[in-house]
């Protein structure tokens, strides 16, 4: 029998989140929950699911630490294939054995490091679409430069040629960055359309008009905070050489027109530019973890 581990990073998890590992937990080996929550232990609200192992951090380490710290454990060495979600993921029943199938087709045929799924996205109630420039396998995969946290399987051996999850991102943009460290490795990106997962890209959405295009298109959103991270990191990967020219071109549309929009039409402005500017002197002056 395949040894599949799950690991999930939390941050407060409610009666939701149960739901979604109890589902989880029923389709692998183990589901390694790392808690982000500060300063508290919810170990309690899992005691009746099976194959739990539980790790309080009592302080929120960030996406790329928790994993790191459980990637630590001899039980994900030994595993043969690792799946990680975020907390908001709900998975259809035999989810994880086709997402392990599918890895194993596409690893036989090229030098893979991650497979995704395709994401529907419950914000915007629609099937988040393909990068336009991306390499089709066929049978439904195409290569990519990056894939988001959740469902991307891999397994142990892998990560370990790229020293694992990057403890300086801190939780934007962690998952690409771990795609890109691993892309320049000469292992490829796959994202895999024959799954598809809801999942939740934001907090929520909102119409916007986009002068850049010249018409109103739906963008998701998130709380302010969550702004100062996004600039942060991105301002840090920014020089990094391994990290995609596209996605540099694309770093001053994000942190320019799009902030604008976001200004414009978003509540709770002067926080959202607060984070703004602190996130782009912080990534600046190359600081890591939380926001104190």
């Amino acid at each position: 029998m395949k040894n599949i581990i799950a690991l999930v990073t939390l941050y407060n998890p409610d009666c939701k989140v149960i739901r979604n590992i109890n589902q989880l937990s029923s389709q692998v080996s183990s589901v390694i929950l790392s808690d982000n929550t500060p300063n508290k232990d919810n170990a309690v609200i899992f005691k009746d699911i099976k194959n739990i192992l539980y790790f309080p951090n009592y302080e929120n380490l960030g996406l790329s630490s928790a994993f790191n710290k459980c990637l630590k454990l001899e039980i994900t060495r030994k595993s043969d294939y690792l799946i990680f979600f975020d907390q908001d993921s709900l998975i259809p029943n035999n989810y994880i054995k086709k997402l392990v199938s599918d890895f194993d087709y596409i690893s036989s045929k090229i030098k893979v490091g991650i497979v995704g799924p395709q994401y529907f996205d419950i914000n915007k109630n629609k099937i988040v679409e393909l990068p336009k420039k991306n390499k089709n396998i066929g049978n439904g995969f195409f290569e990519v430069s990056e894939v988001i946290t959740s469902s991307m399987i891999t397994k142990y051996e892998i990560l370990e040629k790229v020293d694992f999850w990057n403890d300086s991102v801190f939780l934007d943009y962690a998952d690409f960055d771990l795609c890109w460290r691993l892309k320049n490795k000469g292992f490829s990106i796959c994202q895999d359309t024959n799954i598809l997962l809801n999942h939740s890209l934001g907090k929520n959405s909102k119409s916007m008009f986009l002068p850049i295009k010249n018409k109103r298109v739906l963008q998701s959103y998130w709380i302010p905070i969550r702004y100062y991270y996004q600039t942060r990191e991105s301002v840090k990967l920014f020089w990094k050489r391994y990290v995609p020219r596209q996605w540099k071109k694309n770093f001053f549309i994000h942190n320019t027109v799009e902030i604008l929009m976001h200004l414009y039409y978003l509540p709770q402005k002067r926080n959202r530019l607060k984070y703004f500017f602190k996130g782009f002197i912080d990534g600046m002056l190359g600081k890591n973890g939380e926001y104190k």
